[in-house]
């Protein structure tokens, strides 16, 4: 890095001026970044499964924009409830956006003749009238436990939302106007109506992490930033650093927008990542400067001897964990091959960032300070902290060989970690749409759907033997899992009407029934048909081994009829299986990872050696977390999995700039024992900074109101604590009993 150095040196104006224009065109590139906030993105893959599903969506409509209305009261079928349920019917109809509303005032029955009644009686009929609405109620295929609840006190009605895959602004807009109405409604009736369904659920988990996102942010900054200056005892290091990381981080924002790259839920945290890593590198950037200006060196040659001494390590961290998390880029699901991809190109960008702004700034504005330096304010740890180093390198190999069975233990236990997701684990406590869903649970059997896609062959009709046994053969299959409930189907249709003979004589009384119901279960004209069933929000540890269920006996099902193609399909099912394999593709992102890492290492330091013990403390901060989780019964989510890619990345960066120094420091004697004391002072104290302020910054969450915040803190934190002690401790003991130099050749 010494070319880098003089540049700085000779150029320091021109590089100020080359980092303000790049900042200027990044803040541009950053007010066009495009927010792709359509919710089923996040799971958007390119298999067979998703092309399913969108082929379903295409023909039968989606399943994801269902805006549920819970009713509940004493008693929903008599006249209030009836014209309470009329008067949303049609108020709902007419808010813009709103495709199609289906509930109790649509319902017709069918008693022989031509001509249907409707199932609710007249607002003047007698009693009598009502008590036998309430029995036909219960007794009607489309109404019994898909309308209104087995115990009739409760009733839902689903407005349909229009288009597909419809964006979060969209979906806020529909859903509060929903909202609205229904207040407004069931204010004076004594009837209790609550809204909620998947597109209110998507809205409540956005609004919810854009705040926090917004409001923790500036608070863990805050509580970051105080910290800092506690530690510093001045506010310019702290401005420095600070500025180092936010560049960073609008640089790589920069990127996005000027490559018309949006932000979705995944992409959205790689500004945090960024930060971190910067944020990192700056502090021992900061603290190499900091000493060298106490030891009376002026404020361009502390930058220059910065970059000189620490510009090869933040490069090679830049590079490893460049190249580690680029290979997500492997993964199946768009979602993270993007985040893969986006996270290696953000990492170079970070490091031209710090290695610009630091030195620029701590030239300019970092002065001479009355104030005693940090070693010698913090002086009194110097003697511990130099005893703690002296005892581990004394007995290496019993510290050495603790850390690897400690971590191969922990790793043991934390391979039992098991990926779980739900579609409410992002919802605040005590939110009325999540409230409402568990109340649509316990009355109705959940609100997300599996489907089965019945397909036959062309010169085949559905009403012919092999569809319609088919059919049935579904409808029976979802009938007796457990986890699965009220499955609906064209033959429910053909239930409508009484009278004998079989469902393929009772077909064209379809033609009675409006297209659009008709339409979500039968396209005769596409020789396909869909069966759908209601599941629970439970996570992957009770729907993942269902779905395994449904889809054996699906593929025995197609083995007796191979002329007729029967698959699961459904949001419920493809964003349960899709994310599923996010949480793995990510585990197995940071394993391989890890791989790259080692391997990069071991080529950096020309030392097989170095390589292999630098996987140990790399590793522990991940298996200490993972474990922590098995032992508490808390399963690996999405929010886990980013927690552990930020702590592999500050791993990383600490290994390096700890056996960079090490390095250096063996140069001067080829004594190992000493230069690991040396390293240990040196370096010590920037990890303790940056973990002091990351512990502060990122602690703030713990307060949060979502689940998956706390979760992701809980992890950072503990990890954050493991990362110090793996590199502080187990990594100096493991160089101390492996890594034997080479001999210098004598002169």
């Amino acid at each position: 890095m010494e070319w880098l150095a003089r540049l700085f040196l000779r150029h320091r104006a021109w590089l100020g001026v080359l980092a303000a224009a790049l900042s200027a065109l990044a803040l541009v590139g950053a007010t066009r970044v495009q927010v792709d906030d359509v919710p089923a993105s996040i799971f958007r893959s390119d298999d067979a499964e998703y092309a399913r599903l969108e082929r379903v969506f295409a023909d039968f409509g989606a399943d994801d924009t269902e805006c549920l209305v819970l009713l509940e009261g004493e008693e929903l079928l008599d006249a209030p409830g009836a014209a309470l349920v009329r008067t949303l019917d049609r108020k709902l109809s007419a808010i813009e956006g709103v495709e199609e509303v289906w509930s109790l005032a649509d319902v017709l029955v069918f008693e022989g003749g031509l001509l249907p009644r409707p199932l609710l009686p007249a607002a003047e009929a007698p009693p009598e009238a009502w008590a036998a609405a309430r029995a036909g109620a219960h007794a009607h295929p489309l109404v019994a436990d898909q309308l209104y609840s087995i115990d009739g006190t409760a009733a839902v009605m689903v407005a349909h939302l229009g288009g597909a895959e419809l964006e979060i602004g969209t979906l806020r807009e529909r859903v509060g106007a929903v909202r609205e109405v229904v207040a407004a409604e069931v204010a004076q009736s004594g009837i209790r109506g609550r809204v909620s369904g998947v597109p209110a659920i998507r809205v409540v988990i956005f609004d919810g992490i854009r705040w926090e996102q917004k409001f923790l942010s500036v608070m863990g900054a805050l509580v970051g930033c105080l910290i800092g200056i506690a530690v510093f005892q001045r506010p310019a290091p702290v401005v420095i650093t600070s500025a180092a990381s936010v560049v960073a981080a609008l640089w790589a924002l920069g990127f996005m927008g000027l490559s018309g790259e949006p932000l979705d839920l995944l992409t959205t945290q790689l500004p945090l990542l960024v930060m971190v890593i910067a944020f990192t590198d700056a502090v021992h950037l900061m603290m190499m400067n900091l000493r060298r200006r106490s030891e009376g060196m002026g404020a361009r040659d502390a930058a220059a001897h910065s970059i000189r001494q620490l510009g090869l390590p933040c490069a090679l961290t830049s590079l490893t964990t460049a190249v580690g998390f680029g290979s997500l880029a492997t993964s199946h699901i768009e979602a993270i091959q993007r985040f893969g991809v986006l996270f290696s190109v953000a990492i170079g960008v970070s490091f031209v960032a710090v290695l610009s702004v630091v030195p620029l700034l701590s030239s300019a504005l970092l002065r001479s300070s009355r104030r005693a330096p940090m070693a010698t304010r913090f002086g009194g740890l110097h003697a511990p902290a130099e005893r703690v180093i002296r005892w581990t390198v004394a007995r290496a190999r019993p510290v050495a060989g603790f850390g690897i069975a400690a971590t191969v233990l922990l790793l043991v236990v934390a391979l039992g970690l098991t990926p779980e997701n739900r579609l409410t684990e992002a919802t605040p406590r005590g939110n009325e749409a999540v409230e409402a869903l568990h109340a649509l649970e316990e009355h109705f059997g959940g609100v997300l759907n599996a489907s089965v896609l019945v397909r036959w062959p062309q010169g085949m009709e559905w009403r012919d033997e092999e569809p319609l046994a088919v059919l049935d053969a579904v409808r029976t299959i979802l009938e007796e899992e457990p986890f699965t409930r009220a499955p609906l189907s064209v033959l429910d249709l053909l239930d409508l009407f009484p009278g004998e003979g079989g469902a393929a004589q009772r077909a064209p009384w379809l033609e009675l029934l409006p297209a659009e119901l008709v339409g979500r279960f039968l396209h005769p004209d596409r020789s396909s048909a869909l069966v759908v069933a209601r599941v629970r929000d439970e996570g992957s540890s009770v729907s993942d081994p269902a779905y395994a269920r449904l889809t054996r006996r699906l593929a025995a099902l197609r083995a007796a009829h191979p002329e007729v193609e029967a698959h699961l399909t459904g949001t419920g099912y493809v964003a349960s299986r899709n994310v599923d394999l996010i949480i793995r593709d990510f585990a197995r992102g940071l394993g391989l990872a890890a791989v790259v890492i080692f391997v990069l290492l071991a080529a950096a330091f020309r030392s097989v050696v170095l390589g292999l013990v630098s996987l140990v403390p790399n590793a522990f901060p991940l298996v200490v977390a993972a474990a922590g989780l098995v032992l508490f019964g808390i399963e690996l989510q999405v929010a886990s999995v980013m927690a552990f890619t930020i702590l592999l990345g500050i791993a990383v960066d600490d290994t390096i700039h700890f056996v960079t120094r090490f390095r250096r420091e063996l140069e001067l004697d080829g004594d190992v024992g000493e230069a690991l004391v040396r390293a240990f002072l040196g370096v010590g104290r920037a990890l303790a900074v940056t973990t002091a302020v990351l512990f502060g910054g990122f602690g703030v969450p713990i307060f949060s109101a979502l689940p998956t915040s706390q979760l992701f803190t809980v992890i950072f934190l503990i990890g954050l604590v493991a990362a110090l002690v793996g590199d502080l401790l187990l990594l100096p003991a493991m160089v101390a009993a492996f890594y034997r130099p080479r001999r210098r050749a004598q002169g």
